[in-house]
């Protein structure tokens, strides 16, 4: 879970897909009202996962800095920073 500074709490969480190999897939829920409700579920991005364990940073200009680490290509389990 995480805050933005305008209030906004976002989970991040995982889809796990085993098939030929192991691919995840990031999505996400939104809630204006500090969680007592939630938007519908959306899959963060194409290429994206999400965080790792470590929890997302928000620099001073709203971008999300999220550490991850890449299961899905050719170099396994390789770090990375995915960016708002």
């Amino acid at each position: 879970m995480f805050e933005t500074f305008d209030g906004k709490v976002i989970l991040f969480y995982r889809i796990f897909k085993l098939t030929s190999g192991f691919y995840l897939f990031g999505w996400m829920k939104t809630s204006d009202d500090k969680g007592k409700t939630w938007s519908k579920a959306r899959r963060i991005a194409e290429d994206c996962i999400g965080p790792e364990k470590n929890k997302p940073i928000q620099l001073e200009d709203g971008t999300i800095l999220s550490p991850t680490a890449d299961r899905n290509g050719p170099v396994e389990f390789s770090i990375r920073i995915e960016r708002s």
